[in-house]
């Protein structure tokens, strides 16, 4: 039985087959105007992500955590008393947003090699 999370895939063959070698993509002619389009005065860096991750988008991502872990611990019983599991707590949009946050942030953060 494989380890709980593990997935169980068979690959037989990794080769990749052009199914349509005919197959030309429609090119289409950009008639916009780039750059952005709406008053940014004053934004900060925030203000600059909530417009494309909108409160709808941290509500599925919460909604959908808190769902993942229910049919985890549906599928795990038998969690020990001291598990670190037992110290899960539903998730809310705003606690995504600082998790989403601070791994954004690691990426920027320089630390020293050890």
């Amino acid at each position: 039985m494989p380890a709980v999370g593990a997935i169980d895939i068979e690959i037989a063959d990794t080769e990749w087959i052009d199914a349509s070698p005919d197959f030309t993509p429609q090119r289409h002619k950009f008639s916009g105007e780039g750059g952005i389009h709406f008053d940014d005065t004053g934004f900060k860096e925030i203000d600059y992500i909530s417009q494309f991750l909108d409160d709808e988008f941290w509500r599925l991502i919460a909604t959908e955590t808190n769902r993942k872990a229910v049919q985890f611990f549906t599928a795990e019983p038998r969690l020990g008393p001291r598990s670190i599991f037992r110290s899960w707590y539903e998730m809310n949009p705003q606690e995504m947003r600082k998790f989403i946050g601070l791994i954004l942030l690691m990426g920027l953060v320089k630390k020293p090699r050890w």
